[in-house]
C-alpha cells in the first residue's frame, strides 16, 4: 500500500500575504474531503478500503494515484504509479505532465493550480475556498516539503487571566452571563499591554469541543469592542 506524502508545514493565510516562494513552486487548491490513495482500481484512506465512486476504467488498474475524494468527485493531484512503474522518485513537474496526458473518467477531476501564487491564494480565497497547499515542482513524492496555506477565521475574546512566565493569557467568550474558558492565546512582549476584561481578536483554526479556540493566535486589541459581545458560537448578543 502506497503511504500518503505528509503535509509538513503550516502557514495561516492573511489578507494581502507576501510569500516568498522560489519560482519552482506551484499551488494546489484545497479541496475539502477525504485524503485518499486511488491505488489498483480502490480507494485507500487512511482507515478504510473503499469503492472507487464510479467505473475504473481498466487501464487504470495498473496505476496509483494520490487525491481527495470530495463527495462523488475524485480530485487527482499526484500520480504514484503508471502501468506498475514507480514514478515516485520523479521530479514533481514530470509527474504533473504524467497526470495531464490521462483520459480522466466522469468521477475524476485534477485539482486546480496556479503559478502565479499570490494571486491564486487571493482568488481561491475570496472564493469561498479554504486555502491552497504549495509543492516544489523539483521534488520527488515522499519527501518533498508542502506548506498548506489555510485560511483562518477571526474571534473576539475576553482575556480572563495573565499569565506572565508563559507570556500568555486565559481568553473566553460569553455563554449567557457566564464567561467559558475558551483556551489560551500567546502574547509574547505585547502582555504588558493586556489585562484581564479586555477584548483581543484572534485567528482560529479547527476548534475543539473540549477548548473551542485551541491554537489561536493573537491578532490585535479590539478597544472598540466589549466584553459582553464576545459569545460563543451561536449564542445570541
Amino acid at each position: 500500500m502506497f503511504k500518503p506524502n505528509p503535509v509538513e508545514f503550516e502557514l495561516p493565510y492573511e489578507e494581502g500575504l507576501l510569500l516568498d516562494i522560489r519560482p519552482e513552486w506551484i499551488a494546489e487548491e484545497k479541496v475539502e474531503g477525504v485524503r485518499a490513495v486511488l491505488e489498483f482500481g480502490r480507494l485507500q484512506t487512511r482507515h478504510t478500503r473503499m469503492a472507487a465512486p464510479g467505473p475504473v476504467p481498466d487501464s487504470w488498474k495498473s496505476h496509483a494515484f494520490d487525491g481527495v475524494l470530495a463527495g462523488q468527485t475524485y480530485f487527482l493531484f499526484d500520480v504514484l504509479m503508471l502501468d506498475f512503474e514507480d514514478t515516485r522518485k520523479r521530479p514533481f513537474f514530470e509527474r504533473r505532465t504524467l497526470l495531464r496526458t490521462l483520459a480522466l473518467p466522469e468521477w475524476c477531476r485534477l485539482i486546480p493550480t496556479g503559478k502565479n501564487i499570490g494571486e491564486f491564494v487571493e482568488a481561491v480565497v475570496h472564493d469561498g475556498g479554504q486555502g491552497v497547499v504549495l509543492k516544489s515542482l523539483l521534488q520527488p513524492y515522499g519527501k518533498a516539503e508542502w506548506i498548506k496555506v489555510e485560511r483562518t477565521a477571526t474571534e473576539d475574546v475576553v482575556i480572563m487571566a495573565i499569565h506572565s512566565d508563559d507570556r500568555c493569557v486565559t481568553v473566553g467568550q460569553f455563554r449567557g452571563n457566564n464567561l467559558v474558558d475558551c483556551g489560551t492565546v500567546f502574547m509574547g512582549s505585547l502582555l504588558a499591554e493586556a489585562y484581564p476584561g479586555q477584548v483581543i481578536e484572534v485567528a482560529v483554526g479547527k476548534r475543539s469541543s473540549a477548548i473551542p479556540f485551541k491554537s489561536a493566535r493573537f491578532l490585535r486589541f479590539r478597544p472598540d469592542k466589549v466584553a459582553s459581545s464576545c459569545r460563543l458560537q451561536g449564542e445570541a448578543g
